[in-house]
């Protein structure tokens, strides 16, 4: 996963972001994370695993956008940006966890619909402790946050049922579909 996407950050390579934005970023999901290990002890060693992926993907995003290494300019070698494309790759799936929305995909899909509070409660395994929204005609919006809650719960089944009210988005289409396949076993 991209370290953008682990922070939950709305990423414009047109901006200039600072460390200080970075770290209080980061430290907001840490504060979320040791909330609910406060609220919920066994979940404290999964919390510390993800205070420290958090802090991590902070770290990669600060050296590589806010405060890049200075490289000659005079030098062309493919090789060495090969190289580095693929270091930059390891440390991205180092990001990936077995825990809900641990990955690229599933995370960038869920990123517009949730505060950094419900995302650590859902990677915590605790997806039911958030409401969803009240559903009146038109809200799509709702039927997505229930979608992808019954995903982090396993219940495929609700989740396309969720997905299917919304017509109007290819993306929620495709992630219906993507679930209709998960459901089949085809994934």
């Amino acid at each position: 996963m991209k370290p953008q996407t682990a922070l939950n950050l709305n990423y414009d390579p047109t901006e200039k972001y600072t460390r200080t934005q970075i770290e209080a970023l980061r430290d907001e999901w840490i504060a979320a994370y040791r909330a609910i290990a406060e609220d919920d002890p066994s979940k404290k060693e999964l919390c510390d695993k993800l205070i420290s992926r958090i802090s991590r993907a902070a770290e990669l995003f600060i050296s590589r956008n806010v405060e890049p290494p200075v490289s000659d300019a005079t030098s062309h070698d493919d090789y060495y940006y090969e190289w580095l494309d693929e270091v930059k790759q390891e440390q991205d799936a180092e990001l990936d966890g077995d825990f809900p929305l641990g990955n690229q995909t599933d995370m960038e899909f869920a990123s517009p619909y949730f505060s950094i509070k419900e995302f650590a409660l859902i990677h915590t395994g605790r997806a039911a402790d958030i409401y969803a929204g009240y559903y009146v005609e038109y809200a799509d919006r709702v039927l997505v946050r229930r979608g992808i809650l019954a995903e982090a719960m396993g219940d495929l089944g609700e989740a396309i049922g969720a997905y299917s009210g919304v017509t109007y988005s290819k993306t929620v289409q495709r992630r219906e579909d993507l679930c209709r396949r998960r459901l089949r076993g085809e994934e």
